[in-house]
């Protein structure tokens, strides 16, 4: 089945429970813009794609190879595609592509809101513009990316297809507990953080990015932190003291907007659950100043990444886990027989 708009259902993967803690990091590498204004097709600067290295630095530390996920205008400037092509040829970090579909031609849509997700686009101008962006990743890099996460999370009834078309296989685009149909997009608030196989024969590889809710009332909490509950005031309301009263709270493995401490205790319920691969996901304009909402000036960067850092410490120390990449987490899961389907 396709995990697309209505959230078909797909068959969940489970891990051994003795399975070490596996981390993956995930960057969405892409332009700058300014998230509180409307979307802009001009707006297509990659200057902080020079300050990757800082973030670089810090996951060598601990021995974690990144996986940046890429947008056409990285993919196609050269100063931004030579850096992430030195690290992707030095074995020191994993390339995937990740469509924004404003900035990437073709450019034959109205820029809205709506049309930001790319499921929402017509079937044949997503796959061209997926098309378009594998091509330029394979030509800039000198290889077909197998990695895949959709620009907002928005994955569509069609994607799948694409896809496997273009022999990608593996998508990181779905956020468990995180319901962005408010503008159009689709709703993940009711799945779980698990892997999962999905698309035509299920041929298609899921690696969430991890997320979800945690607390006493967590089962009634998809209902309140719905777009549609949280547009009322009340909704809103009710949402906010639940989570101020820990009894149902809304948390992505994220160290933008989220706090060290939830990172953690999220990290620690679903571990209980039996999920084993934890997704820590940011944008890569964070580590410039002024280009997020998250990182204003140089002092919030450094305390950034200094959050990455207790995260990892944190991790790798105390739960024990390790970091391998997106192939070797399908490859465990290639041997797991007994699924279920949501």
């Amino acid at each position: 089945m396709v995990l697309g708009r209505n959230l078909e259902s797909c068959t969940r993967v489970h891990l051994p429970t003795q399975t070490q803690p596996i981390l993956l990091v995930v960057i969405d590498t892409e332009e700058e813009f300014d998230w509180a204004q409307p979307f802009d097709r001009d707006a297509t600067g990659v200057s902080a794609i020079d300050e990757l290295p800082r973030g670089q630095q810090l996951f060598e530390e601990f021995e974690i190879k990144p996986v940046y996920v890429i947008d056409y205008p990285v993919a196609s400037t050269p100063s931004s595609f030579s850096l992430l092509r030195s690290l992707h040829d030095a074995k020191r970090a994993h390339i995937g592509m990740h469509l924004h579909g404003w900035v990437s031609p073709p450019y034959n849509e109205e820029v809205s809101r709506e049309n930001s997700y790319q499921g929402n686009l017509p079937a044949a101008l997503e796959r061209e513009k997926l098309a378009k962006l594998h091509a330029t990743i394979q030509a800039n890099f000198s290889f077909a990316t197998q990695i895949h996460k959709a620009g907002r999370y928005g994955f569509g009834t069609h994607t799948a297809e694409h896809l496997l078309e273009l022999g990608v296989d593996i998508d990181l685009s779905a956020s468990p507990g995180f319901d962005h149909s408010g503008d159009g997009g689709p709703d993940y608030s009711r799945i779980d953080a698990h892997l999962y196989r999905f698309g035509p024969n299920e041929a298609l590889f899921g690696i969430p990015t991890t997320g979800g809710f945690m607390g006493p009332l967590s089962a009634m909490a998809p209902r309140w932190f719905s777009a549609h509950s949280r547009a009322s005031t009340i909704g809103a309301l009710g949402a906010s003291v639940l989570s101020k009263f820990r009894l149902a709270e809304q948390v992505m493995v994220s160290p933008e907007g989220h706090s060290l401490d939830k990172m953690q205790r999220m990290t620690r319920a679903l571990l209980e659950r039996g999920v084993r691969v934890i997704t820590m996901s940011f944008h890569s304009p964070t580590l410039k100043a002024g280009c997020t909402p998250y990182t204003q000036s140089e002092a919030d960067i450094k305390k950034f990444l200094d959050k990455c850092r207790r995260y990892f410490e944190f991790f790798k120390g105390e739960l024990g886990g390790i970091a391998i990449s997106p192939h070797e987490i399908k490859q465990q899961a290639s041997a797991i027989k007994t699924t279920t389907q949501t």
